[in-house]
């Protein structure tokens, strides 16, 4: 096997404590990225395509037993509430919606772990500097 050699720089970075002042800031650029998207209509959920069965004739080729062939396919907004799962056919203007709100929660979600990470660091660095909740 061969040896894995770091070099004195990079492990020297590795033991070296992020500064109290270059976790603030940021912490605070990524509070400035947030704070418009959470002003914007955000969903949690994602976007899939789907064929259906319609409610007409059953003579329909999508009612066949063997090799039914589906209408479609259509958009469905597939949403997890907090207490069950819901989904919606989407239209063109309500796809356009659906799409810009479920890619705003993924950015506020990146954001969010973002923060998540640098207060860690702060806690675990930094606790002798912390006041009450701040």
């Amino acid at each position: 096997m061969s040896e894995v050699r770091y070099t004195t720089s990079y492990m020297e970075k590795i033991k070296r404590k992020p500064s109290l002042r270059r976790l603030n800031e940021k912490r605070e650029k990524l509070r400035k990225e947030l704070i418009p998207l959470l002003r914007k209509s955000f969903i949690r959920g994602s976007i899939r395509i789907q064929g259906n069965r319609c409610g007409g004739s059953k003579n329909c080729k999508c009612k066949r037993k063997v090799n039914p062939i589906l209408h479609g396919p259509y958009p469905y907004l597939s949403f997890r509430g907090s207490k069950s799962n819901h989904s919606i056919l989407l239209g063109k203007a309500k796809k356009e919606h659906a799409e810009k709100a479920v890619d705003n929660h993924k950015k506020i979600m990146e954001i969010l772990i973002g923060l998540s990470d640098i207060d860690f660091q702060v806690l675990r660095y930094h606790s002798d500097k912390l006041k009450d909740g701040k």
